[in-house]
């Protein structure tokens, strides 16, 4: 094992993955299908927009500023090319959206015009090129839109289907395995037991990485068990880009992860972090397979998940943006830590005018979970940091900015 990969700082140990990963393959997909997929390429506008000069509103192109009425010759609905130009006392009715006919000077919204017959006489005054959007007027031709590692939604899908593009190249879904081990654990609906724990970290995850728009396969509860492990560990590993375990990467009698990887051919990248909770962690990598070890209880590795493994999902998934994002908080009340690690505080965050505020929750405790139902970002003591007091500024990562 090498000692360089043994008890990393926070960062130390997210520079390492983030340089060592790296987003899966692309495919070319039709654009009904590619909306929540991840651009692997810069779309830019295939012509100028308007590629006519079009009408701005329902009204009619004149063809002179100085007439005081003027000859209806044309009708033009939007899909409309004008057959000929216009000019002096010339007019021609356009429907918001058509093609403005040549030698117009200027458009007049309908409520503007009293029309007699096939005459049309303004009611208002004549101003060179109102009402019509010149070529080119939203975007000249080439500009970028969208960049590529960004992912479509509904609205910047919508955006490529109105510059007509029919095939777009996206990053595929990556696919992660998840395992869960440990004998203690139970379903949700089983009966409990004393002594028994109801396991939530496949919840979490998987609920994250659909968000994510990332595959998933789940598999578990699993007996720990040297033979049942190693078996379920190389069929996830030979079917997805990343597995991810939870449980089984401690230092007990039990815990089986990281001999079995070794057997398996594994190079371990990460093996524990100075960071609490969540420092059992182990990251190790065949050839083009990433594995995650993530520690068993829930708080441990719910820190784990926010710090280390979405923003290494993210660049997986051919994203621009992938570190974690922080924002500033003011603590309500001293926090205290301990120097040589990061410890990450479970607060509440609450806006108070224009200062977001952050209330530290009263247990700490890695072994507690239920008041994470109350907590929404997670403040962050530096290594050299031993505590904080109240009312000062502080980074905190936000649950929202993660999950959303």
């Amino acid at each position: 094992m090498k000692r360089e990969c043994q008890n990393l700082s926070c960062s130390e140990a997210l520079d390492r993955l983030l340089t060592v990963v790296s987003p899966v393959k692309t495919q070319c997909l039709e654009i009904a299908e590619a909306c929540g997929h991840v651009l692997a390429e810069t779309v830019k506008t295939p012509r100028p927009f308007p590629d006519t000069r079009r009408s701005a509103v329902d009204g009619y192109a004149l063809g002179s500023l100085a007439a005081d009425d003027f000859a209806l010759v044309d009708t033009l609905a939007a899909e409309d090319i004008p057959r000929s130009a216009l000019s002096g006392n010339a007019a021609a009715a356009v429907m918001t959206g058509a093609t403005v006919p040549a030698g117009a000077q200027t458009v007049v919204r309908v409520e503007d015009v009293l029309l007699k017959g096939h005459q049309v006489e303004p009611k208002v005054e004549l101003v060179a090129g109102a009402n019509i959007n010149g070529i080119g007027e939203e975007a000249e031709k080439g500009l970028p839109v969208l960049a590529a590692g960004e992912r479509m939604n509904a609205v910047s899908h919508s955006v490529l289907c109105y510059l007509g593009v029919d095939q777009v190249q996206v990053f595929r879904r990556p696919r992660i395995g998840i395992l869960i081990t440990g004998n203690e654990l139970l379903r949700p609906g089983q009966q409990h037991r004393p002594g028994m724990v109801y396991e939530c970290n496949s919840s979490l995850l998987r609920n994250m990485l659909n968000r994510m728009g990332i595959d998933v396969v789940v598999r578990g509860p699993v007996a720990d068990s040297p033979e049942v492990l190693s078996k379920v560990l190389d069929q996830l590993a030979w079917q997805n880009d990343l597995v991810v375990t939870s449980g089984g990467v401690s230092m007990g009698k039990f815990d089986y992860i990281r001999p079995l990887l070794k057997q398996s051919g594994f190079e371990l990248l990460v093996d524990r972090t100075k960071i609490k909770p969540g420092r059992p962690m182990l990251v190790a990598r065949r050839d083009q397979q990433l594995f995650f070890g993530m520690p068993g209880y829930p708080a441990a590795f719910l820190v784990n998940l926010f710090v280390y493994l979405v923003p290494v999902l993210r660049k997986l998934s051919g994203l621009r943006s992938i570190h974690p994002s922080y924002r500033t908080a003011r603590l309500k009340t001293a926090v205290t830590g301990r120097t040589g690690r990061s410890d990450m505080i479970r607060v509440q965050l609450e806006q108070n005018g224009s200062v977001t505020e952050a209330t530290p929750l009263e247990s700490q405790l890695t072994s507690h979970f239920i008041n994470m139902a109350d907590c929404n970002g997670l403040v962050v003591l530096d290594e050299d940091c031993a505590g904080l007091a109240a009312g000062t500024e502080v980074q905190v990562l936000d649950f929202a900015a993660v999950i959303g």
